[in-house]
């Protein structure tokens, strides 16, 4: 993947038009540098006449892409040391749900969905919006948005009568996750109760 990035620009010339018979300009002698780099980074492949092509997930033994496997990559090249350590997190993807939704409850888990105050935190909205949309009482993070907001509480809470569950209010979502995946617990009550968490996170 890291080579394919570093010879966008020559993807880009010739998608453009760019040094071909019919092109616009010839190629600058560092563009000259890269396409020479190209072809003996392609010389050691050996395309397989006799085989249909295929797509194939590079990151799974199979060549499969799964859900899971995705966020293993996202978790070794882009996120810090204390989120990849959340261990508890691989109880997600049990295929109860959507993978979709298996994916929104796992940056849920990590803290990586796209908040108010994250958003302002990185710059994309101004300081001073960072109200939660629901209440516009405290400011909109994970925690407050999916748990401590007065309007989310009310909805767990008719959630949960469903299933004739009372519990105590968790202090993280962490804490709320690993409340409805307790080990000590019978495997069919936390299949349900499991299947019950993740299709209330929708």
């Amino acid at each position: 993947m890291d080579d394919r990035l570093g010879f966008r620009r020559i993807f880009g010339c010739i998608v453009s038009g760019f040094g071909t018979s019919n092109g616009r300009r010839e190629l600058f002698k560092w563009e000259l540098d890269l396409l020479s780099q190209l072809h003996e980074a392609l010389r050691p492949v050996r395309l397989a006449n006799n085989r249909e092509d295929r797509v194939v997930w590079k990151y799974d033994r199979f060549g499969i892409f799964s859900t899971n496997s995705f966020v293993e990559v996202l978790q070794e090249g882009m996120l810090s040391e204390d989120v990849t350590s959340y261990s508890f997190t691989k109880t997600i993807w049990k295929g109860l749900v959507p993978p979709r939704v298996e994916l929104f409850a796992w940056f849920v888990l990590v803290g990586r969905v796209n908040t108010k105050e994250r958003l302002s935190r990185i710059g994309i909205i101004s300081q001073d919006d960072k109200s939660c949309v629901l209440c516009n009482k405290d400011v909109e993070q994970v925690h407050h948005l999916f748990i401590g907001c007065d309007f989310t509480w009310q909805v767990w809470s008719a959630w949960i009568s469903v299933f004739g569950r009372l519990w105590a209010f968790p202090g993280l979502v962490k804490d709320h996750f690993l409340s409805w995946t307790d080990e000590s617990r019978r495997k069919e009550d936390r299949k349900c109760d499991h299947l019950a968490h993740l299709d209330g996170a929708k």
